[in-house]
């Protein structure tokens, strides 16, 4: 019985000159995006929850002081 090598896939992370290739198997880099991307979204809740309100709020909500 013959065994093929499955064709490896690979991302190309870095192509610098000074720190050469940085390569990384795609599933490992897509289970790892996915994990990263849970994880950042949970943050993200809990620290809305978490905030003082004026946090939460976009830069252009500010109430301005208008006696000044």
């Amino acid at each position: 019985m013959t065994h093929f090598a499955s064709p490896e896939l690979q991302v190309l992370l870095s192509d610098e000159d000074a720190a050469g290739r940085i390569r990384v198997d795609l599933d490992v880099f897509v289970q790892f995006n996915a994990t990263i991307d849970k994880s950042l979204s949970r943050l993200v809740k809990k620290w809305r929850r978490l905030a003082p309100p004026c946090a939460t709020r976009g830069p252009g909500k500010r109430s301005r002081n208008k006696s000044a």
